[in-house]
């Protein structure tokens, strides 16, 4: 449901800011920045619909705390960005280090669904 309320969404915002350009555009000579706007987020909007899938499959396969780093870094890098350097670092060092986990614990064996038979008694 949320995939295609995203598409709807889209395709909306895009034919908004398509009618706001050819109608400033026939009114006064000028094209209205909001126009722009509009198209520019149904864009990114269709972006995010058609990579929706992929999306989910990041979502599922990183733990939240990883995710909530990744975030974390973001924000440290939008406030300063000379700790370029040593935000990629961490966050190089924390997916190796959680990958190396994921390689060293192994798979574990999935249990047999067949009932075990009963063990003889000894009295």
């Amino acid at each position: 449901m949320r995939r295609h309320l995203l598409g709807i969404i889209s395709l909306t915002l895009i034919l908004i800011g398509a009618a706001g350009f050819y109608q400033s555009r026939s009114l006064s000579g000028d094209v209205s920045p909001m126009a722009g706007y509009l198209a520019r987020a149904g864009i990114m909007l269709g972006a995010i619909w058609l990579a929706w899938p992929q999306i989910q499959q990041v979502f599922r396969k990183f733990p939240p705390w990883l995710l909530g780093a990744i975030g974390v870094a973001v924000l440290v890098l939008i406030v300063s960005s000379k700790l370029v350097w040593a935000v990629g670092l961490v966050l190089i060092a924390i997916v190796g280090l959680k990958f190396l986990g994921q390689f060293l614990k192994g798979r574990e064996k999935p249990r047999s669904t067949r009932p075990r038979a009963p063990t003889p008694r000894k009295e």
